[in-house]
């Protein structure tokens, strides 16, 4: 796994097919792109092209976290590395000086919200809003 940033040189090399990307739109609901201050996890395979990848957002002097899109390649799926990258994020997250971890889930991924300690505070559509507070 890599962690990349806008300014990286091989930033949208890497991610451009995962933001141009109809099918993961279409999944996903909406399109994936990238803010000011995500931080990304890509996952290579062993010809260096990405199979997945997950993002995290903390903007400066927020008390807030959120862990953003991800993304698995259908033929790489059941492999785990959702819950990989997952834990990742959240390990990054929790190094933060925050107070509180946010995401957005699809049913897909509800179960790994809820293991990692997550609570389930609301929902819209096929949307389910969680938060995690730090002790």
């Amino acid at each position: 796994m890599i962690q990349r940033a806008r300014e990286d040189a091989d930033f949208y090399s890497l991610m451009g097919r995962f933001f141009g990307s109809r099918e993961i739109a279409k999944v996903l609901g909406m399109p994936m792109y990238d803010d000011e201050y995500r931080l990304w996890f890509l996952v290579l395979n062993p010809k260096h092209c990405p199979i997945a990848c997950t993002s995290l957002e903390h903007k400066p002097d927020s008390q807030v976290a959120a862990l953003k899109s991800a993304w698995v390649e259908p033929g790489e799926r059941g492999k785990g590395l959702y819950d990989w990258m997952f834990r990742v994020r959240l390990q990054v997250a929790e190094s933060l000086p925050i107070k509180k971890i946010t995401s957005t889930a699809t049913e897909k991924s509800m179960h790994t919200h809820e293991r990692y300690g997550f609570c389930c505070v609301g929902r819209r559509g096929k949307y389910y809003t969680y938060w995690k507070e730090r002790k």
